[in-house]
């Protein structure tokens, strides 16, 4: 396990030796997710405005409130857009600008990136490309090893068009044998690249890395998923645990 220092501002690169993949029992029970190709192709004469591709939403049930203003749909709810799927058991569409809310437990499926987004509130306007969900917030994917990688968070956005996340308030991620936490982070799915970040003035948000006994922390802490390394920037501190009871510790900045 290395780490190398620079000058002012501190960085440091912890690459080490390659994680090893454990499963947890939550993961054993995680199910087994459909393909995209055996869901029901939706009833496009339900499609929504939306940009160039349509938004086709089946369900259950169907009223419209408010003079017409807004449609709501409950029971099997189904939202689709090209290779993206939304299932909840409830969604408002306003009529006039497209907005749309779905409540009371939603799941997000983008097929083409093999992502899973569950949370307890989802909000889209006009199409399903840029998501804002909300509350107990868990993003699943794998990386191109098959390994799972899942983020936690109480609020997070997810542009399908650029495969990008940012989740903000108490993130948590999991990943191999490590667990990460910040009060922010981005993630680029593309490049496999997660950087977490602190938020300025609220306690417990910098940034760590738990690896067994072993603890890193920076204001930003950059994950490479496909290298399988970390970047620390600003204020590092590393502590490895040896085999006895001491800790090797390094100190906070750069002598």
């Amino acid at each position: 396990m290395g780490l190398v220092g620079g000058c002012a501002p501190w960085r440091a690169v912890w690459s080490g030796p390659a994680l090893r993949s454990t499963v947890s029992e939550e993961q054993k029970a995680t199910p087994v997710r459909k393909t995209s190709t055996e869901i029901k192709t939706p009833d496009k004469r339900l499609a929504t405005p939306g940009g160039d591709l349509p938004v086709n939403i089946t369900s259950d049930r169907m009223h419209y409130r408010g003079q017409g203003q807004v449609a709501v749909f409950r029971g099997e709810v189904r939202v689709n857009q090209d290779e993206i799927w939304l299932f909840t058991p409830y969604l408002e569409v306003r009529s006039d600008d497209g907005l749309a809310l779905a409540r009371q437990g939603v799941r997000l499926e983008d097929y083409t990136r093999d992502v899973t987004v569950t949370a307890r509130e989802l909000e889209y306007d006009k199409d399903l490309s840029r998501v804002t969900i909300q509350k107990k917030v868990c993003l699943q994917t794998r990386d191109e090893r098959g390994n799972q990688l899942r983020i936690y968070s109480r609020s997070m956005e997810w542009n399908a068009e650029h495969g990008t996340a940012e989740a903000r308030e108490k993130v948590v991620v999991y990943y191999l044998n490590i667990t990460a936490t910040a009060g922010n982070m981005t993630y680029d799915h593309e490049r496999q690249v997660l950087v977490l970040t602190e938020v300025p003035g609220q306690k417990k948000s910098l940034p760590e890395i738990l690896r067994g006994p072993d603890k890193l922390t920076g204001k930003t802490i950059t994950l490479h998923v496909k290298q399988q390394k970390y970047e620390v920037q600003g204020s590092a501190r590393a502590v490895f645990m040896s085999t006895g009871e001491n800790a090797r510790q390094f100190p906070q900045e750069m002598p």
